[in-house]
C-alpha cells in the first residue's frame, strides 16, 4: 500500500490505497463481511421492533437491579471494564 496526499476534508483512510488484491484470504474475509451485512439488513424489521420495545419499556433502577441480585464492584480497581482485545492470533480461523 502506498500513501496519498491528504486534504483537510478526507479521513486517514483516504491515505491508504491498495495497488493489488493481495490474497485469497482477503476474498474470503470480504465475502464474510458482506454475508454479515446482508444478514443484518435482513433482520432490520426485527431489530426495529426490538429497539422500539426497549425504548418504550419501563426503566430499571439500581434498587430494582440490586433486588434482582446484581452486584457492583466496591474496589476501584475492579470498576474498570475489562474486555479482551482481539489480536490476529486470537481470532477464529475461517
Amino acid at each position: 500500500m502506498r500513501g496519498l496526499a491528504r486534504t483537510a476534508t478526507t479521513s486517514p483512510l483516504a491515505d491508504l490505497q491498495c495497488d493489488a488484491w493481495p490474497s485469497e484470504v482477503w476474498t474470503v474475509q470480504l465475502i464474510d463481511v458482506l454475508t454479515v451485512l446482508t444478514r443484518l439488513t435482513e433482520l432490520e424489521d426485527e431489530q426495529r421492533e426490538l429497539l422500539d420495545e426497549i425504548a418504550t419499556s419501563e426503566l430499571l433502577t439500581m434498587h430494582d437491579l440490586a433486588a434482582a441480585g446484581v452486584r457492583w464492584p466496591t474496589e476501584r480497581k475492579r470498576r474498570s471494564v475489562r474486555m479482551p482485545v482481539a489480536t490476529e492470533g486470537s481470532l477464529p480461523a475461517g
